[in-house]
């Protein structure tokens, strides 16, 4: 018969009173564990209040994440948005950390390997963007989570005619069980 090392501790704590009395004795302590009946003596009844204790978390801890620039660079072809780290500094070609295309997929680099992510849900869109407007995103692979809230920072004129693209700053959080980074970033999103 297995014992969950919870019900043992428990059960093991009503004794401890007793246990603590008579440690200097030697007397077998009375324990009842689903209808068996055992005898400990007290150095016994510690080592095992001590081992109940001492056992790890048995929740898994879920590895740290690592976010990198995304190696494929051609996954987001012409139109969509592009996103750098603000942590590394690095603008232009191939160094984008977050992209999506207008089909609303998006990618990342997490752990190594670019991650394809698929679109949940977004806040509403609006017709002619404003600086300082928020709106979200948000996507998921697996048990992977991402939501990126976007600030808009620069938007074209109105009479601009080949102005095709809206500048963001993004923050960037992506979840899978226990872990969880945040990533500042800057880019845009146009054709």
């Amino acid at each position: 018969m297995r014992i969950s090392a919870r019900r043992l501790a428990q059960a093991l704590d009503r004794f401890r009173q007793a246990q603590m009395h008579l440690t200097m004795m030697n007397v077998l302590l009375p324990l009842t564990f689903f209808g068996v009946f055992l005898f400990l003596s007290p150095p016994n009844l510690a080592s095992i209040v001590n081992f109940a204790q001492a056992r790890p978390n048995p929740i898994k801890q879920s590895s740290p994440l690592v976010i990198a620039n995304i190696q494929n660079s051609g996954v987001v072809e012409g139109c969509g948005c592009y996103f750098h780290s603000l942590a590394d500094g690095q603008k232009g070609a191939e160094k984008f950390i977050f992209m999506a295309d207008v089909n609303e997929d998006a990618w990342m680099n997490i752990n190594g390997k670019d991650v394809k992510l698929r679109f949940i849900s977004s806040s509403p869109d609006t017709a002619q963007p404003k600086i300082g407007q928020r709106s979200f995103s948000q996507y998921k692979s697996g048990n992977l989570r991402v939501r990126v809230d976007y600030i808009v920072t620069g938007v074209c004129q109105p009479n601009d005619e080949q102005c095709e693209s809206t500048s963001y700053n993004a923050r960037i959080s992506v979840v899978r069980g226990a872990s969880r980074r945040i990533i500042e970033a800057k880019g845009g999103c146009g054709c």
